[in-house]
């Protein structure tokens, strides 16, 4: 067993192992690994979990979590929308488990306790599925390097995600809302209420929305990315670039705010935040689907009534599958109301 420095700077890890009643310098008398790492320690950590564990090992592992997080930053997550959201993850996965720990010497057990770490905090399935999805993509890089086996990843059941109704702001809601904001002094909010349910925008989208996307024929949108604890809301992994026709309110709203660039400026996402949970408790008893993201929600909802075609509402919505528009129209009676009028030929 030896560490040493090659000439290209990087550390090798070199490991031998006897075959015991096999004579020497013959066939299967011994079995080696040769090992490249960046770092010393790497090294000696991979020389160390090789001698622990033996030949039998399928491969031997120097990758501690944190350092397959980064990995798989490299490898699955650079350039893309999510790249931020999905490391912030990893990395809070890697703070609860012990980010300096081997990957290979993660429980499933663990993960189990992780999830009702998660459930405990309040966590709901989709949720805590999206916290455990950097788990597979850290594994998968990790393979990808030789450092693990991918069938020796931990197996655990995501979480059911409930199939319930969409919540939306009925006309009256949004009006009552909208008056709300409005008697306590934040007409800004009122005026991104209205905006937001006639458009269906992201609320981060709708946030960095300038007059110069704003053109003849609608809004152009363009995907964005933003670091903000609220996730949930900011973040949009599949946003398509679209125009969104404006109706007259939006045009006005525009108008009015003329002297703001963005046009929402001075509404930074967590007075947004704040007052949509206030309003929550308020008027809506506490009930859980009204956030921002509800307008969005609201605008899919009103197009379905309305009877436009479903895959004109995935364009306007900027959805990237056809089932996530679907869920709308699931939630819309427009397409079996005639059955009432079959019924009623009985009577």
């Amino acid at each position: 067993m030896s560490v040493k420095l090659g000439k290209n700077g990087k550390w090798w890890a070199r490991v031998v192992w006897r075959t015991p009643g096999v004579k020497k310098n013959t066939a299967g008398a011994r079995k080696e690994v040769r090992r490249q790492f960046d770092t010393k320690e790497e090294a000696l950590r991979f020389e160390s979990e090789a001698v622990r564990k033996g030949p039998e090992s399928e491969i031997k592992t120097a990758c501690t979590l944190i350092e397959a997080a980064e990995l798989a930053r490299v490898l699955h997550w650079s350039g893309n929308k999510d790249e931020n959201q999905s490391f912030r993850r990893a990395e809070f996965l890697c703070e609860y488990l012990g980010k300096h720990r081997l990957i290979t010497d993660i429980h499933p057990e663990e993960i189990v306790g992780y999830k009702q770490y998660l459930k405990d905090k309040g966590n709901k399935g989709s949720t805590i599925n999206r916290k455990l999805a950097p788990i597979s993509k850290m594994w998968e890089a990790a393979a990808e390097k030789g450092y693990v086996s991918m069938s020796s990843k931990p197996f655990f059941k995501r979480e059911k995600e409930p199939k319930g109704r969409v919540r939306w702001l009925f006309p009256n809601e949004e009006k009552m809302l909208s008056q709300w904001f409005i008697d306590h002094g934040r007409d800004e909010l009122a005026q991104h209420l209205h905006f937001s349910c006639d458009t269906g925008l992201r609320t981060m989208e709708s946030l960095v929305i300038g007059h110069q996307h704003v053109t003849d024929e609608g809004v152009w949108i363009e995907p964005v990315d933003a670091e903000d604890e609220f996730e949930e809301d900011w973040f949009a992994k599949n946003a398509k670039s679209r125009i969104i026709p404006l109706t007259a309110r939006c045009r006005n709203i525009i108008k009015s705010r003329s002297n703001h660039s963005p046009i929402f400026e001075d509404l930074p996402y967590h007075v947004i935040y704040y007052w949509w949970e206030k309003a929550r408790q308020e008027l809506f008893n506490g009930d859980r689907g009204i956030t921002p993201y509800v307008t969005r929600h609201t605008c899919a909802s009103r197009l379905v009534q309305k009877k436009m075609h479903i895959n004109d509402i995935m364009k306007w919505m900027g959805h990237a599958k056809l089932s996530t528009t679907q869920i709308y129209a699931k939630n819309s009676v427009h397409d079996i109301e005639y059955g009432a009028g079959l019924l009623e030929e009985f009577h």
